[in-house]
């Protein structure tokens, strides 16, 4: 996919609780309303309404 996008605060990284972006892509379902993203090492998965910016 490639693409990068960055998030809102509310949602706890383990890395760091402002580091908002920018993420990988790995995948997403859009009938769910996720993406998969991946957080260095381990993924997690976001609604696209947490998502506040798209870099492609």
């Amino acid at each position: 996919m490639g693409k990068k996008v960055w998030i809102r605060n509310k949602i706890r990284t383990k890395t760091s609780e402002r580091n908002l972006g920018p993420f990988k892509v790995l995948s997403h379902k859009k009938n769910l309303g996720i993406v998969e993203l991946d957080l260095g090492y381990y993924k997690k998965w976001v609604g696209i309404r947490d998502i506040t910016k798209v870099k492609l």
